[in-house]
């Protein structure tokens, strides 16, 4: 009676261990699973004048939501998005002010995108873009920093000609990446992410 018993207790004991290792392999299986779910990881950092619409610009692209009130972006911002090739890349968003950005807010960057709208003036556009070339050329762990414009608010229909003209001139000149959106409506806000997210990655391969 007692060597049954025995011999039942030594089976239990065989089981629940057998059963134990295969679940900590199904748990290691699946963390290294969500480990890989992503290809790539971008840091984009969006900055540029007051009320340009920069946290309107990430409150659209990761919650599809809008303010008519100003919202200030106070955390960082992370959405997973497609490239062009089927690859999968983590985009972690972050907005700064033109007047307080510091080196340290460009560190660990991928991209930095430069945030006008139709009040933009020339001179300020010049302005923003020699202060990201400064920072952008500071960053040097890491490999380039990718720089864009966008003009937000392109749903007001009141174009600046002066502004459009000097932004491609910038573009052309340096190679840069720039587009029109909407944070409002959401137009082009989408394709901005994910097509500046894909130069990122030709600029990076390319290196």
């Amino acid at each position: 009676m007692y060597l049954i018993l025995i011999s039942v207790f030594i089976g239990f004991i065989m089981v629940y261990f057998l059963f134990f290792k295969n679940s900590n392999s199904s748990t290691k299986k699946v963390q290294e699973k969500k480990r890989s779910i992503t290809d790539f990881s971008y840091k984009i950092c969006l900055f540029g004048n007051s009320r340009v619409g920069k946290a309107a610009i990430v409150y659209r692209f990761v919650d599809n939501q809008f303010s008519e009130t100003s919202v200030p972006l106070h955390q960082v911002k992370r959405k997973t998005i497609n490239l062009n090739n089927g690859r999968s890349v983590a985009l972690t968003i972050e907005v700064g002010n033109q007047t307080v950005i510091t080196d340290s807010f460009l560190r660990g960057s991928d991209g930095l995108i430069i945030v006008v709208d139709h009040e933009t003036t020339v001179e300020q556009l010049e302005e923003l873009y020699q202060k990201a070339q400064n920072l952008a050329a500071k960053k040097t762990a890491g490999g380039k920093v990718v720089i864009g414009i966008v003009v937000n608010k392109c749903d007001l229909l009141n174009p600046n000609p002066d502004l459009s003209q000097s932004i491609k001139q910038i573009c052309q000149k340096h190679d840069l990446f720039s587009t029109e959106v909407s944070a409002k409506t959401g137009d082009g806000i989408q394709t901005l992410m994910e097509e500046f997210a894909n130069k990122i990655y030709e600029i990076k391969s390319n290196l």
